[in-house]
């Protein structure tokens, strides 16, 4: 039996990233011995937020053996807030919290990304929107059982947003998205308060996700360079700094994995004319193009 993820993209390194309306499957998979059957559902679970306006971005398969599910939830049609559910295996409700800051009083607060730490609590990364109507990358800290512990903000509020999060072996956390003045591609180094240790900004529009690698750090989202959206990888060493860029035709990189044969795995979207098609793009250590697949969806209305 095997459990599938649920598909948005693959949160880097411990975590599993997914566009979930306010429920969670989890599927397994059936094997006759000369067919894959299709996958059937072993459960469905549904999660009420505060009204119908809520959402899961992320999921992620604890510790304990049960699932990390965060978004947002709205407190009123002005406010809302950081949003998580703790389940266990057969998805039933453990606990739930909404976290709310007066700082961040507008609608438009989503929590994108959320791992659990080596000490039990969770890293929630996703935007905050202030009094001013400005978005601010954002991170969050809370324990094992929710409690906040910290909640930060980082680089101006430009329509900043952090839409991954992972913790490295030695400790720290990495979050990446945009931030700057411009609106660049963005990440940021902290420790366990929370305190800055770097922070770099890179020429392209946004991260989508990450990995911890041989001698580093690879980020995959999309640049505009060249005045198209181009797909993006970019790997740096532990302190940001650039090792290699490479771009690989246009659309965008959402989800990034490592494969155990080495090299990489990434999946995205690109704009062939008036069509959307779904791409998968393998690349090797070093980030030269082994092969590149799309899938065709129809129509980008």
């Amino acid at each position: 039996m095997t459990k599938y993820d649920l598909e948005k993209s693959i949160s880097p390194q411990k975590g599993i990233a997914a566009s979930v309306p306010l429920f969670l499957i989890v599927i397994c998979v059936i094997f006759t011995s000369s067919l894959q059957a299709q996958p059937v559902n072993r459960w469905i679970r549904f999660f009420d937020g505060q009204n119908d306006r809520d959402e899961f971005f992320d999921i992620f398969a604890t510790a304990e053996g049960g699932y990390a599910v965060a978004g947002y939830s709205y407190l009123d049609r002005q406010h809302n807030g950081f949003w998580i559910v703790l389940a266990d295996n057969d998805g039933g409700e453990l606990w739930r919290r909404t976290y709310t800051d007066e700082r961040f009083p507008r609608a438009g607060t989503w929590c994108y990304s959320l791992i659990q730490a080596d000490d039990g609590g969770f890293l929630l990364g996703g935007r905050a929107r202030d009094a001013n109507q400005r978005y601010n990358f954002s991170l969050l800290r809370v324990s094992a059982d929710g409690e906040r512990l910290w909640w930060r903000i980082y680089e101006e509020p430009n329509n900043s947003q952090c839409r991954a999060v992972i913790e490295l072996k030695s400790g720290e956390f990495i979050g990446v998205g945009r931030g700057g003045e411009e609106g660049e591609a963005y990440a940021v180094m902290v420790n366990g308060d929370g305190d800055v240790l770097w922070e770099n900004t890179y020429p392209g529009e946004l991260f989508y996700a990450l990995r911890e690698t041989q001698g580093g750090l690879l980020f995959a989202g999309w640049t505009a360079i060249s005045g198209s959206s181009e797909r993006w990888l970019l790997k740096t060493d532990f302190d940001g700094e650039v090792l290699w860029s490479r771009t690989y035709n246009a659309g965008k990189l959402l989800s990034l994995v490592s494969c155990p044969e080495g090299g990489f795995a990434a999946g995205g979207h690109n704009f062939p004319g008036e069509d959307v098609n779904w791409s998968l793009l393998r690349v090797n250590d070093e980030g030269e193009q082994l092969w590149n697949r799309f899938y065709d969806i129809g129509e980008s209305d």
